[in-house]
């Protein structure tokens, strides 16, 4: 009651998934969804997929930019770059950039914003989540 459209969108997703067994993300590529579990996996994985579309979008745009030469692993929504230490901030914020954008859902007049940030510099993973910014 407190969020049709979000309960609208729910149903016809778990509709969609039991009729024909897969869903399309609003960048059109295909998501099998078991029918036996579509009322859970069909508006998980059509979220999820989604979000993994708007973020290889982000990288997209890092490749355009040269900086996915740096790249050494995607993780969920996490990249992780080796970069010389002394241009950490100009590769951050080149980042932050690429991977930052402002979504629309289809069909809907709002925009919902997704902001990147940077981790600070280390010399290992663990290093970056340390006294975290």
């Amino acid at each position: 009651e407190k969020y049709p459209l979000w309960a609208s969108w729910r149903e016809e997703v778990i509709a969609t998934s039991r009729c024909q067994g897969s869903l399309r993300t609003p960048y059109g590529r295909r998501v099998h969804v078991p029918a036996n579990s579509a009322a859970t996996a069909g508006p998980a994985r059509l979220a999820q997929s989604t979000a993994r579309d708007i973020f290889m979008d982000g990288v997209l745009r890092m490749d355009e930019l040269g900086l996915t030469k740096h790249l050494r692993l995607m993780l969920h929504d996490e990249v992780l770059m080796s970069v010389p230490i002394r241009e950490y901030e100009q590769f951050a914020a080149r980042t932050i950039e690429c991977l930052s954008t402002t979504w629309t859902p289809p069909g809907l007049k709002f925009a919902v914003p997704i902001e990147a940030s940077a981790a600070l510099p280390g010399s290992t993973w663990a290093d970056c989540y340390r006294g975290e910014k």
